[in-house]
């Protein structure tokens, strides 16, 4: 008895196609059944429903393997699907791997050069003039805080001279009351 059942792998699955949903070209596309459920989906192919006026053609990836009954087909499908999930795993790492060594790039000496003549013959735009009015006045205020500051400090000096004179008197009559 021929093989009636494959295992066929598609873009977004595997899954059991009868033989006779294959198109002519047996290895590029079969018959997909317009269904709505699996258990459905399972009778059609079970019974081998024909479909070639009732169904779409989808494109085959790749075909896993045959069986000359469903129950086996059943086993192997589920066998298919762990082995692909192992295979797609892999190819994620794969892809990981080649995503980070393309991540580093190095720029050639030629390439800063350019950066760097376009950033030289970039112009500058310069700070709009400040008007003589704010001019004056901020000459001004600036001398009357630096007379202001001037003041402060010479009132500081003369507050810390004191302190000083003060402490020194204190030492001495520390000295003074310890006899030396």
């Amino acid at each position: 008895m021929g093989k009636k059942y494959y295992i066929v792998e598609f873009e977004d699955g595997i899954q059991i196609i009868p033989e006779n949903w294959f198109t002519c070209d047996k290895k590029s596309a079969v018959y997909w059944p317009n269904l709505k459920t699996q258990k459905e989906y399972d009778k059609a192919v079970e019974k081998m429903k024909d479909l070639k006026n009732d169904s779409i053609t989808v494109d085959i990836k790749k075909i896993f393997g045959s069986t000359d009954n469903f129950a086996n087909a059943k086993k192997k499908l589920k066998l298919a699907e762990k082995l692909s999930d192992l295979n797609s795993d892999e190819d994620v790492e794969v892809n990981k791997k080649r995503r980070r060594l393309n991540a580093a790039k190095n720029f050639s000496s030629s390439s800063e050069e350019e950066i760097d003549k376009s950033v030289r013959n970039k112009k500058i735009e310069k700070y709009p003039e400040i008007p003589q009015q704010l001019k004056q006045q901020n000459k001004i205020s600036i001398s009357r805080h630096i007379i202001n500051d001037i003041e402060n400090c010479h009132s500081e000096k003369e507050q810390i001279q004191y302190s000083q004179v003060k402490n020194n008197k204190d030492l001495l009559a520390i000295e003074q009351a310890r006899g030396k």
